[in-house]
């Protein structure tokens, strides 16, 4: 069998097999989490502008559109969930194409159907992210969400249209022949890097939609000589795809705590390690050292031009932290011109350590390790060291805390009770005959802040 084929039995697979009670937990607080920052990411400006430019609200938005609208929405605020594995974002390209294809389909959707598209939709993502990245990430600048998101988009779009094998199969190489993205947003700053998101979300449920009407994708979209790994990896492993087995590797899917980069999240975690067991204030903290591998370092621009490069500045989220106590997508918009900030950026230096160069070759998930050295203005000094930020498998973030982010989140858009009674259906998703009701006004409370 080919590589193609192994991925659609796979996805066969979770259609046949008795769902772990932890998946399916799992596949909600997902959702929630997703709800939680497509709603707040609906207060931007990002948003209100494509909202503008594809006439949201003047005409009635197509699925496609409604895709890349809601795909970027929720990504602006970096708050979305990621894989360390594969690299990248799916939940905010999955769970947008998800909904899209729901509001668009002439019949009931079930929510199990929904809950079997959600676990689909991250097991092929993980699942192609894990062949190409780190390196496609990391040394050719490919974005994973795209290249990933697209092919995961079109899988969990399939599975609610209920299409066949073949048309499922010629749905992911569509999406896998047209899908790309680049990372130099990382660098340069830009919008690109939300634009990217809901432009994967949209290809994936248009590519559903061409192979429901008899389009096809080539059968060696990802082994073949110029197919996919070729394309987008100098170091592929291709052992998630060549095999029919599931990984269920939604259970692996991280949640984030800060709105930055995931590469920063050890490092505030390391300093708040700090803070909190030292009891040091951070107003008495002189300067941070930050010790980590080539990708980490990669990251240590203190003077960020636009809230883009800030959500991907070391010294610049560091500073923020301290000053703040937190850091949110608004708070380092607000602080990019603060003087106090950016002399404070300027006093945390991001340093190559060779052993966490060699971690990360070990592992290549462990791109983001970071040891942290805090010296205050008595010259007292500490150290931290976190392998794994909040959020992860092995540090993990429990369901009754998704929820609480939800609160924060949605609480300039919801009030109390809408937030509970949104949680509550969320929660007994599998007992619903039909989600679209719930998925039209999550849409208009989020198309309500346009």
């Amino acid at each position: 069998m080919n590589h193609l084929s192994n991925l659609a039995s796979s996805l066969e697979n979770i259609a046949h097999t008795a769902i772990s009670p932890d998946t399916s937990s799992k596949a909600k607080d997902m959702l929630i989490d997703y709800l939680a920052v497509l709603l707040n990411g609906s207060n931007t400006n990002t948003s209100k502008n494509l909202s503008t430019t594809l006439c949201l609200g003047n005409t009635e938005l197509n699925s496609e559109d409604l895709a890349f609208w809601l795909g970027t929405t929720a990504r602006k605020i970096d708050l979305d969930d990621g894989h360390r594995y594969a690299m990248g974002h799916p939940g905010v390209v999955i769970h947008s194409a998800i909904i899209s294809t729901a509001l668009n389909a002439n019949r009931e959707i079930s929510g199990s159907t929904i809950i079997q598209a959600i676990i689909r939709g991250y097991e092929t993502y993980c699942k192609l992210g894990r062949t190409v990245n780190p390196h496609a990430y990391i040394n050719r600048g490919f974005d994973a969400t795209g290249i990933c998101g697209a092919s995961a988009a079109a899988a969990v779009s399939a599975t609610i249209m209920n299409l066949n094998d073949a048309q499922l199969k010629n749905a992911i190489s569509i999406a896998t022949s047209l899908c790309g993205g680049l990372n130099q947003s990382a660098i340069d700053g830009s919008s690109q890097k939300y634009l990217v998101a809901g432009w994967a979300s949209k290809l994936g449920l248009f590519s559903s939609k061409l192979a429901s009407n008899g389009f096809s994708g080539p059968s060696g979209i990802f082994e073949g000589k110029a197919g996919y790994y070729n394309a987008f990896s100098e170091n592929i492993s291709t052992s998630p795809l060549s095999t029919t087995t599931t990984s269920w590797d939604i259970l692996n899917v991280y949640t984030k705590k800060y709105a930055c980069v995931r590469r920063i999240h050890p490092t505030l975690d390391a300093l708040s390690k700090i803070i909190k067991d030292t009891n040091t204030l951070p107003k008495d903290i002189s300067e941070v050292n930050v010790y980590g591998g080539d990708f980490l370092v990669a990251a240590s621009n203190p003077t960020p031009s636009d809230i883009t490069q800030a959500q991907t500045s070391v010294p610049f989220a560091v500073a923020i932290y301290l000053k703040c106590g937190e850091i949110t997508e608004a708070l380092l918009e607000q602080h990019l011109e603060d003087t106090a900030v950016l002399d404070l950026a300027e006093r945390v230096k991001v340093i190559r350590d060779k052993e966490l160069v060699e971690l990360a070759k070990r592992d290549g998930s462990l791109w983001s390790a970071a040891r942290v050295h805090v010296r205050t203005k008595d010259c007292k000094e500490y150290k931290a060291f976190v392998t794994y930020a909040q959020g992860e498998r092995e540090n993990p973030i429990a369901s009754s805390e998704t929820q609480l982010k939800f609160h924060k989140l949605t609480s300039p858009t919801l009030n109390e009770d809408q937030r509970n009674s949104l949680i509550k259906q969320i929660d007994n998703l599998e007992d619903t005959t039909d989600v679209r009701p719930l998925f039209g006004s999550i849409v208009r409370l989020a198309q309500g802040n346009k």
